[in-house]
């Protein structure tokens, strides 16, 4: 069974499944041509989305789909099951998942869009980053972020892959410059890394702990 949940603004990935699913179907194949029929509707992004994640999948799965920000962020992962006994205190503790973060680490995510920026922030987060969420257009705020916090990577959330934000030109050397975008590119000056919409919440760790690794590096070196 492959179910889709939709999270809202506020909501973790977790927390969204608290509810029925949005759409529940036996088999991969079946899954948006369901999508399509329930109300309220899935967005096109989140169709597009959908079927990106459903390249990956076996038809016969028992999975969940996550999806937030208007398909923008998506979580693929087993189902939650109930606890069957209360586990003694002799009992091994399970191993963190391998989606959350080894180094943790202070990130400033700079994004247009108030719900989609309330929905990355808590993804960091909730993968155990320290996060503070600025709206591109808000210089003085990002300025006044930057002063208290010193970060240590920067993700900006963009249409284009132009050059970064000029408040983070005092940064270079100090901190590494995430892209988050929807250009079809793959590097693009004044960023370290580029990365395309829709991210995969598995991703974002694999993605964002060797920048942090490396700018500490350079810090102590």
């Amino acid at each position: 069974m492959i179910r889709i949940y939709r999270s809202r603004p506020g909501e973790t990935f977790r927390t969204a499944r608290d509810r029925p699913p949005e759409v529940s179907v036996p088999h991969a194949a079946e899954l948006i041509a369901a999508a399509l029929r329930v109300s309220p509707a899935f967005s096109g992004r989140e169709i597009a989305t959908l079927r990106l994640a459903l390249e990956s999948l076996p038809d016969q799965s028992d999975l969940d789909i996550v999806l937030a920000g208007d398909g923008i962020l998506y979580h693929v992962g087993s189902p939650d099951r109930p606890i069957v006994r209360s586990p003694s205190p002799a009992d091994p503790k399970p191993p963190l998942r391998a989606i959350f973060s080894r180094a943790g680490g202070d990130i400033i995510l700079i994004e247009p869009r108030p719900a989609l920026r309330s929905v990355l922030r808590d993804a960091l987060e909730v993968l155990g980053y320290e996060a503070r969420a600025v709206d591109a257009r808000d210089e003085a705020g990002l300025q006044d972020c930057i002063r208290t916090r010193e970060p240590e990577v920067v993700v900006v959330s963009r249409e284009s892959a132009s050059a970064p934000p000029a408040p983070l030109a005092g940064l270079s050397g100090r901190a590494a410059m995430v892209l988050v975008t929807q250009s079809p590119v793959s590097e693009a000056p004044g960023w370290d890394v580029v990365a395309r919409h829709p991210l995969k919440i598995h991703t974002l760790s694999s993605l964002i702990d060797p920048l942090v690794e490396r700018v500490r590096r350079q810090r102590t070196g």
